[in-house]
């Protein structure tokens, strides 16, 4: 989560039955909050970053992150989305610019070329995750109240 009154990106682990501590990921500074998934035994964090509009992330092996990297076409200002999908790590952001919902797909060692969704806009950070062996992507419409989403499978 972003700490209240601060840009820092804090976590914290829990047991099943207790919290421990907050922390912070030392390097990261965020205008919005983080997203999270499971990808290859790792803990992803992704994060839109604070005064460069990159999108940033992190993998935590359970006592330490790794260095930040960024994704290196992505340009957003709000939080970005995670989730695994045929074994490979989706990335989904609204661009900072465009108000395009962008995506992105890594597999444990390079990132594809950014693609957008064809008729997707949003001002807001999309959600994804998979149900019943399809990914879904849900983000709020542009200029409206409306809720949209789309489905994707092999």
């Amino acid at each position: 989560w972003t700490g209240l009154n601060t840009n820092k990106l804090f976590y914290a682990v829990y047991n099943g039955h207790t919290w421990a501590k907050q922390k912070t990921e030392p390097q990261a500074s965020t205008v919005s909050g983080p997203a999270l998934t499971v990808f290859d035994g790792r803990l992803y964090a992704a994060w839109a970053g604070r005064t460069t509009n990159k999108l940033f992330y992190a993998n935590y092996n359970g006592h330490t992150w790794t260095k930040q990297k960024s994704e290196p076409q992505a340009s957003t200002a709000s939080g970005p989305a995670l989730t695994v999908f045929d074994g490979r790590l989706y990335a989904a952001w609204a661009g900072r610019t465009t108000n395009k919902l962008f995506y992105a797909v890594y597999n444990g060692h390079a990132w594809t070329k950014q693609a957008t969704h064809p008729q997707a806009r949003t001002g807001s950070g999309p959600a994804l995750t998979v149900f019943d062996g399809r990914m879904y992507a849900a983000w709020a419409g542009l200029n409206t109240d409306k809720l949209f989403y789309s489905a994707y499978s092999i």
